[in-house]
């Protein structure tokens, strides 16, 4: 057998080749273990995520026979599905991130048998249930099919603190729906949906500022005490009852002016140094927004609390030292509640004067411009 024999170079190789592999194996393991217990002494090695999933507010969700919706928010630390569902439920979406909402819906259970679910969502390895009830359908006629009468208690009237409780006379359980009025752009009036309450004899409708925008509701308006009445309706059964809601502020009535200023400026029409006093009624309110305009510019605007001087009697005095108001001033004031505001009061500086000379300059200024007749 012919034999070689390796030359210079490639012995070097070899050996250059062994040491890489001897620092592989021996050293870099050393090293890499070095690091590690140098990290975990400081506390900064990194640790692996984690999965985690959790739904808000609750774990379980129950439903009447009827087809109806619930939400649940969704916390993840990451993306996450939803897993196998059942005909009978639908769920949007079917996969989200932190934060997003969960809509459950189900189909109306016409078995007298009772379903249950449980809805599981996952995020990686991380996995919460959801238990989903709904309860069979009663043997019975449908509530919204049976006749029946609301019971009739005359004009009602709720307030932000008196509700009212609506009955149907024979106490035969229905599905109660509440209205407000309402008139769109073009005039065109129609009920908005405000309240709703199922399967039960009776019904109690209150007043709750955010679920509506009353200010757009339509307004009857009595104007001896600034009330103000938003048509109200609830159906049961096949009957309707109306109401009224009486629940924004009245508007503000005037009781007493008390108009003073320093001097009055001939050559421009102005008064000098002006406050003017007002004493008015208002319920349901203590605070106002007003704004002066002098006829021809905004002079002040702003939210002012007045100061109660007796039962729903409030005062506060228009102070005007940093302006100049004129003869054709006006004050706009309008009470504020949670449901809204009310009608605007109008106050003319003029009415209030009592100066012969400074009333009869304006009245020669009234008769000789045409803008003003």
């Amino acid at each position: 057998m012919k034999t070689t024999r390796m030359g210079f170079f490639e012995v070097a190789m070899t050996k250059y080749m062994l040491c890489v592999r001897l620092w592989k194996i021996v050293f870099i393991p050393f090293f890499v273990c070095m690091f590690i217990a140098c990290n975990q002494e400081n506390g900064t090695i990194p640790l692996p995520p984690t999965d985690t999933i959790d739904v808000f507010p609750c774990q379980s969700i129950d439903f009447t026979d009827k087809a109806g919706s619930d939400t649940l928010i969704v916390h993840s630390s990451g993306e996450w599905t939803i897993g196998v569902l059942m005909d009978w439920i639908s769920v949007s979406p079917q996969s989200g991130v932190n934060g997003d909402t969960l809509f459950v819906s189900v189909t109306e259970n016409i078995s007298t048998d009772e379903r249950r679910h449980q809805l599981m969502l996952f995020c990686g390895k991380a996995q919460v249930n959801v238990n989903v009830y709904q309860k069979g359908a009663d043997d019975v006629l449908n509530p919204d099919t049976i006749s029946g009468k609301i019971v009739d208690d005359g004009e009602v009237i709720i307030t932000d603190d008196t509700p009212h409780t609506f009955v149907m006379e024979d106490n035969v359980p229905g599905n109660w729906d509440a209205y407000v009025l309402f008139a769109n752009d073009a005039g065109i009036q129609y009920w908005q949906k405000y309240l709703s309450i199922m399967d039960t004899p009776q019904f109690t409708v209150y007043a709750e500022g955010e679920l509506l925008a009353w200010n757009k509701a339509v307004a009857i308006k009595d104007t001896v005490n600034g009330n103000i009445y938003n048509p109200g309706m609830v159906v049961c059964r096949k009957d309707t009852s109306y109401f009224y809601f009486n629940v924004l502020p009245t508007q503000p009535i005037i009781e007493k002016v008390a108009f003073t200023y320093d001097s009055f400026d001939y050559e421009f029409g102005e008064f000098v140094n002006p406050k003017c006093y007002v004493e008015m009624t208002m319920k349901r309110s203590g605070q106002i927004y007003y704004y002066v305009d002098n006829g021809s510019w905004l002079v002040d605007t702003d939210y002012i609390n007045p100061t109660e001087i007796g039962e729903n009697k409030y005062a506060y005095t228009f102070d005007g030292s940093e302006n100049y108001w004129s003869w054709m001033s006006y004050i706009w004031m309008k009470s504020f509640n949670d449901y809204g505001s009310s009608e605007a009061t109008e106050l003319n500086i003029i009415n209030y004067v009592d100066n012969p000379k400074v009333l009869e300059y304006v009245n020669e200024l009234v008769n000789s411009s045409p803008s003003l007749d």
